[in-house]
């Protein structure tokens, strides 16, 4: 049974997620449904225009503070929502999730203070079950204001975090996943990002045993075959690229960085410490709090030793120095 969940990311690329949203991508993701098993994918009605939407997100930009830039912040968030497995008539399903969609974002502001601006349903996902059949994905992408009047972001502790999940399931209809509390400890599956997250379990066999919650993926994906592992690593070097550019970012709004930083930065994002820079990477992407001072001092290429000059030599009476 899919459990219900929604994985929040802040936004880096607005145009790259908005076309990844409404298919206006340049190639053709490689985990849809052969076409003839395609549904049509829609967008909630009261939901701002793709144009508007990448529009608003450069605004928002523009009027950060330079201290929320120098930390690599954004002004959105985007929400990938598990949502009930297909049923029945195609266009009846459509209406009880967009109808679904519009109370849960009412819900959501009303929680959080943040404004929801556009959701897209996509119902071509998943893959072709040993019975010849579509095993359909069926996932909504949430994209999400986190600023108020004054410009700032509003910032969810764990509670409210929790409180959007248990909203999100009694909305949605669903059963929700476990809490932190009821897994009493017990460590959590492997995060996994979004976009691994859709290359891999959506063609994945096991797509069932992937779920989330907490607001952060818990999946297990498992039996991924080569074309599946291939798929995978090219969405993580893309994932690479977007740390790369974040980083650079807040290096450059930092207005203290120096070539050497840039040329670290660089040597890190080629492969010189893979570790180190998807750890830069998570923090510069999901942390509010990032301390740009040590940004700069891990990047801060080592002083050139200074060639150690010889002891002076003591006068000895074998010579006439000293004398």
């Amino acid at each position: 049974m899919r459990k219900a969940s929604i994985n929040f990311q802040p936004v880096s690329r607005i145009e790259f997620a908005a076309s990844h949203a409404h298919r206006t991508e340049l190639h053709e993701p490689a985990y849809l449904l052969p076409k003839q098993h395609r549904l049509a994918n829609f967008t909630v009605s009261g939901s701002v225009s793709e144009a508007e939407l990448v529009e608003r997100f450069h605004a928002k930009k523009m009027v950060m503070s330079g201290q929320g830039l120098a930390r690599g912040s954004s002004p959105f968030w985007e929400g990938v929502m598990v949502l009930p497995q297909v049923s029945g008539d195609a266009d009846a399903y459509a209406k009880r999730q967009s109808a679904r969609l519009k109370k849960w974002a009412l819900g959501y502001q009303k929680l959080t203070g943040q404004s929801v601006l556009h959701i897209v349903v996509h119902l071509d996902e998943g893959h072709i079950g040993d019975d010849g059949k579509p095993v359909f994905n069926p996932h909504a992408h949430v994209f999400i204001d986190r600023m108020n009047a004054q410009n700032r972001i509003i910032k969810l502790e764990r509670k409210a975090l929790s409180s959007v999940q248990d909203m999100t399931a009694e909305v949605m209809q669903m059963q929700r996943g476990q809490t932190l509390a009821e897994r009493a400890g017990k460590r959590g599956r492997q995060h996994v990002e979004h976009r691994e997250f859709r290359a891999a379990a959506e063609s994945s066999r096991e797509l069932a045993r992937v779920n989330f919650h907490e607001g952060y993926s818990e999946g297990a994906i498992v039996m991924l075959d080569d074309g599946e592992r291939k798929l995978q690593k090219a969405l993580e070097t893309s994932q690479r690229h977007d740390w790369y550019l974040t980083l650079r970012g807040v290096l450059k709004g930092s207005g203290r960085a120096l070539q050497g930083h840039y040329s670290a930065l660089k040597k890190l994002y080629e492969g010189s410490d893979r570790a180190t820079f998807g750890s830069l990477g998570k923090w510069a992407t999901e942390n509010d709090h990032l301390d740009v001072d040590s940004l700069l001092e891990l990047l801060d290429p080592p002083a050139p030793e200074k060639k150690q000059l010889p002891p002076p030599m003591e006068a000895s009476a074998d010579n006439d120095f000293g004398r």
